[in-house]
């Protein structure tokens, strides 16, 4: 059952890999029909641990089979993989386990029985919070390719990474600042890419930039340097940080060694963010704040046109028109004030239309001005009607 399996798998793989690669091709010149063909590598196995270290065994664009139940598979393509190949025996753990019972590789570990594993690291209260089962049988089983690790749906990643190896030739020199430069802006490029959409798909930002560097030359171990720094707001700033943090790695690596600049080499370039942290929404910004406190958002300022002139001019007639009124309004109520107040019912002090200037101010007929200026004087004086009869 096992064998046919995994011979299932194999075809969903390949036929995966023929539609991705067919879908990603590019035509480069179309008279000699040469295409620029999008590759991947797949792994099949019976459990994660080993499909995923399948898939890198027989790179570029071929996928590898690994049946934990062949022997002659696992010695071939299992055993000789170091420890840190092994998710969980990568850092200081893994270190502590190649230390302690003598082993390097997983064939080294697969020759170990398990009483030998368990007296190295006996079982403790703490060993099922951190896997299902003890350390010592996490250790047999994985090394004879057994895994009990689920696999599960996407979640959001821990971490986002770019990088790029440098074998051989192509290996960086760090003096070469142009050329580390444009390593770092490249690796910039991809990262922020990514970045960008996860925020917009996850709504958060990194707070942390992790620079890691693997060097030549430098007599230490093989491990890649790695210096962790604020990650900074705006994408366009990540070029030059990048660039700083890995000359500082290479200068602090080079004096701690008493290794000559000139024989050290760049051959892994890395960059990841991480330590992710919420950004806000419209419905939290402090803009959605204010509008629930009340707050009007300024208005936007009106840009002139021919027709919104027109409407103003007009606006300003009709004020004009409404101070008119009021200026009538209030010289016919104070040219009572002109006159001398008298008791008597006579008309001879009150002044002509000759000598009156109010009507042209306010551009009315003579006679109607007269009838005005009589009743004003009526009512200043406090003359009746029947008494004018």
């Amino acid at each position: 059952d096992m064998e046919i399996k995994l011979a299932c798998g194999a075809l969903l793989a390949a036929k995966a890999r023929s539609d991705v690669s067919n879908a990603f091709s590019v035509k480069v010149d179309e008279e000699k029909q040469q295409e620029e063909v999008f590759t991947l590598s797949a792994g099949i196995s019976s459990n994660k641990t080993l499909a995923k270290l399948a898939s890198g065994l027989k790179k570029p664009n071929r996928q590898t089979l690994i049946n934990p139940a062949d022997d002659q598979a696992l010695r071939q393509l299992f055993h000789p993989l170091p420890l840190s190949r092994i998710r969980g025996l990568g850092g200081k753990f893994g270190v502590e386990v190649a230390e302690k019972l003598k082993v390097s590789t997983l064939g080294d570990l697969a020759q170990l029985p398990i009483f030998t594993i368990e007296k190295a690291f006996p079982p403790s209260p703490t060993d099922h919070e951190k896997m299902p089962t003890t350390t010592a049988q996490f250790l047999y089983s994985i090394s004879r390719g057994f895994c009990m690790e689920e696999v599960l749906d996407r979640t959001k990643p821990k971490s986002i990474a770019s990088s790029k190896t440098f074998r051989g030739q192509l290996a960086l020199d760090p003096r070469d600042i142009k050329t580390v430069r444009k390593w770092c802006s490249e690796l910039c490029a991809e990262l922020t890419e990514r970045l960008d959409g996860d925020r917009k798909e996850h709504g958060r930002t990194p707070n942390l930039l992790v620079v890691s560097v693997k060097l030549s030359g430098i007599n230490k171990n093989d491990n890649a340097i790695s210096r962790s720094i604020q990650a900074p707001r705006k994408y366009n700033l990540y070029v030059e940080e990048a660039v700083k943090t890995v000359r500082h790695i290479v200068d602090r690596a080079a004096e701690a060694s008493s290794s000559r600049l000139s024989d050290v080499k760049i051959i892994i370039l890395s960059l990841s963010a991480s330590s992710f942290v919420d950004v806000a929404d419209d419905s939290s910004s402090i803009m959605a704040a204010l509008s629930r406190c009340g707050v009007k958002k300024a208005r936007p300022t009106k840009k002139r046109t021919l027709e919104t002139d027109e409407i103003n001019v007009v606006e300003v007639r009709g004020n004009l028109q409404d101070s008119q009124k009021y200026q009538k309004r209030s010289s016919l109520q104070d040219i009572g004030s002109f006159f001398p107040k008298k008791t008597d019912l006579s008309y001879s002090s009150l002044p002509s239309a000759s000598t009156s200037k109010s009507h042209v101010l306010l551009g009315q007929p003579p006679m109607q001005h007269e009838k005005q200026k009589k009743r004003q004087y009526e009512r200043s004086h406090g003359i009746l009607a029947n008494e004018r009869k």
